[in-house]
């Protein structure tokens, strides 16, 4: 976006707002009493923007609250499929089993700019790429409460990782379970998805335990059928009158078809993945206005995937057999701890301040270059601090403290100032900086393949797809936005406005160099062979600045009745020293916007429609091609019943009533689906 657009786009915000303001102020009396309009009528109390309860209006930033009723309405399988309804995101497939989502663009096929939190736990992996997994994930969708997700930098709360943004799943509470809860779903491309839910509520203990399945063909053309079986469990405890546990675990069990038809490098095969975790903590009230938590995470993930070639690619002129073991196994295991204390409760202010500890090991003789196991030690203090400094005016203001290894620690500083102009209007003014550390494959990463024959006297090196680069630094972020929130109960409306600038320093970036490797072959040749190759490594040497803007406005009539609409519009400017400038700059789409849409028709039916149209855009560092404009539209009609002393619903959901489309690369499509779900409790 040029800069008179941007310069335009502003004037035209601070015009709506001005037209706002002449809009009478909420009074919380005029809502109806008791019943739907009493939930309505409540103002948003989120947690993700700086670790403590706030009203939506409070928050240091932007905010997208995704409830159960929306999220149900959806007729989303996959967790990452909900955030199309999130302005300034991408999604696309890698394949079947490989889903992205990307927060502005900037991403590969594992993005790693933003956090995903589940239940508090981090979903970022060491493995490979390091980005989200969402695969491993063990929590259906049917047991997420609430996802808010925070448009913006917040390594303030949340670390490095969450250098552009954080997706918050928050599961239900186990209080709040049924007893028995079975869902099973069938449709075409092989879609078959199950999940068993059993709830137990007692005064010494409420624990919710699932299992579920889910499982298709993937993606038209390719071998990417995926099986993903997983078990989730939280159970809470009270301990006393102010303390009480909170117990979470899961299993996560996939075999995902990988590799492509007919390749001499890459073939068609399955991958195993197992994860396994278990996390505790222990919380207590010391008194009304302080909180204390302390958490343990164990986290352990194996992967299985290795394989042998014959005479692949540049070898197969060779005239005797030359074997290529290909081992990607790998076992990680995470060790997290964490304490934290919330201070302040009725007082102008409030903060919140913690330490973190992660250690993460991982094991990968291919992804490395030996078996020997490499650990990555990462320690955190935070805190944020809320302080209502007049009526209409609350400063939230924090900092981070990492240090990647012990070895150079960063500050990560935010502030911002929320004006409330009107008791229904929010003017917000933030800024900050914010770094990511290099991933250990970033930095260490040595992919080295042998050639191994009964005619050659040692293994020799024919590929190296990855080299290490020990230089690398820490990308930085420094963002500026403006915000404008309008909340209307008594007209059941929201308004969300955002303009921001991202400026990102020392981007790190995928390079590729040409090389020659020397095979030696004694008995053949006198002079070893030469075998081109090419081999990727990353640098820092590129910094590009984001401008956009982002709109969704919200009408709930009604709890299972809304129309919701979302706009985003990103401008990349790549650095004139950037030899990839052009898909930097078109990595994420120009223009995308959703409608979203529920109506109650009453006698226990809904009707949901979603439609999504993006931009041309392509995802960077990747032969993937650019894609042309897209677009999608969902359609889902859900019927509530009551069968004696159960509860249940019909659902008939189709995604993609257009047809095939791409969101990753242009020949790599999806199908439309079909597919009908069933679903009791009781």
């Amino acid at each position: 976006m040029p800069v008179t657009g941007f310069r335009r786009s502003v004037a035209r915000l601070f015009a709506l707002l001005a037209a706002l303001s002449g809009a009478p102020a909420f009074a919380a009396e005029t809502l109806p009493p008791g019943g739907e309009g009493a939930f309505l009528g409540e103002l948003p109390v989120v947690l993700t923007g700086a670790r403590l309860l706030q009203a939506q209006r409070d928050a240091p930033g932007a905010l997208t609250v995704l409830d159960r009723e929306m999220i149900a309405a959806s007729g989303a399988r996959d967790l990452a499929e909900l955030l199309r309804l999130v302005p300034g995101f991408q999604v696309g497939q890698l394949s079947g089993s490989w889903p992205l989502a990307t927060y502005h663009g900037l991403s590969d096929q594992a993005p790693r700019r933003m956090l995903v939190l589940v239940d508090g736990r981090s979903a970022h992996s060491p493995y490979f790429l390091s980005g989200i997994e969402w695969e491993q994930i063990p929590l259906a969708v049917e047991d997420v409460e609430r996802i808010e997700v925070f448009r913006g930098s917040n390594a303030v709360a949340y670390g490095a990782n969450a250098f552009l943004g954080v997706v918050n799943i928050i599961s239900r509470h186990p209080a709040d379970t049924p007893r028995w809860r079975f869902k099973a779903t069938e449709g075409n491309d092989g879609i078959s998805d199950r999940t068993l839910s059993a709830g137990f509520q007692s005064p010494e203990l409420a624990a919710r335990l699932t299992v579920s399945r889910r499982q298709d063909r993937g993606l038209l053309e390719i071998p990417d059928a995926r099986r993903s079986d997983h078990v989730d469990f939280r159970a809470e405890l009270p301990l006393g009158p102010r303390d009480w546990l909170e117990v979470f675990a899961g299993l996560s069990r996939s075999r995902v078809g990988v590799g492509e038809n007919q390749s001499e490098t890459d073939p068609s095969r399955r991958r195993h993945i197992d994860l396994g975790f278990a996390q505790v903590r222990w919380n207590r009230e010391l008194d009304e206005n302080n909180h204390l938590r302390v958490s343990l995470l164990h986290q352990t993930e194996e992967g299985r995937d290795h394989y042998t070639l014959t005479n692949p690619g540049d070898l197969a002129a060779l005239p005797f057999p030359v074997r290529v073991v290909v081992d990607y196994d790998s076992t990680i295991t995470r060790n997290e701890f964490e304490v934290e204390q919330t201070l302040g409760g009725t007082s102008p202010w409030r903060m919140n301040w913690g330490l973190n500890y992660r250690e993460d090991r991982l094991v990968s003789r291919q992804l490395l270059g030996d078996r020997s196991p490499f650990t990555s030690r990462y320690l955190r203090v935070f805190a944020n601090g809320e302080w209502r400094i007049a009526p209409d005016w609350l400063i939230n203001l924090g900092a981070s403290l990492e240090d990647p290894n012990f070895a150079k620690a960063k500050l990560a500083p935010r502030l911002s100032a929320n004006y409330h102009m009107t008791q229904s209007q929010t003017l917000r003014f933030a800024l900050g900086q914010a770094h990511r550390f290099p991933t250990p494959f970033e930095k260490r990463a040595d992919m080295r393949f042998y050639a191994e024959s009964s005619l050659i006297t040692e293994p020799g090196l024919v590929a190296q797809s990855y080299r290490a680069a020990p230089n690398l630094e820490a990308e930085r972020v420094s963002f500026q936005e403006v915000g404008y929130l309008g909340e209307w109960p008594q007209w059941r409306t929201t308004v969300d406005l955002r303009l921001f600038r991202e400026r990102v320093s020392a981007m790190i970036e995928r390079r590729v160099e040409d090389r020659i490797l020397l095979l030696d072959i004694p008995s053949l040749s006198p002079t070893p062979v030469p075998i081109p190759a090419q081999t990727a490594y990353f640098d820092n040497s590129v910094s590009p600045t984001l401008r956009g803007f982002e709109a969704v406005a919200t009408y709930r009539p009604g709890l299972r009745s809304w129309i919701q609409i979302g706009h985003s519009q990103i401008h990349i400017d790549a650095s004139a020293n950037d030899p990839k400038a052009d898909e930097n700059e078109r990595s994420a789409p120009r223009h995308s916007s959703f409608v979203f849409a529920a109506w109650d028709l009453g006698r226990g039916v809904q009707l949901s429609a979603a439609h999504y149209r993006t931009s041309g855009f392509g995802w960077s560092a990747g032969p993937n091609g650019r894609l042309d404009d897209t677009h999608r539209t969902d359609l889902r009609l859900a019927y509530r019943f009551a069968l004696g002393p159960s509860r249940g619903v019909a659902a008939l959901t189709a995604q993609s009533l257009e047809g095939p489309y791409s969101d990753y690369r242009p020949t790599q499509e999806a199908n439309r689906r079909l597919f009908a779900t069933l679903g009791f409790e009781f």
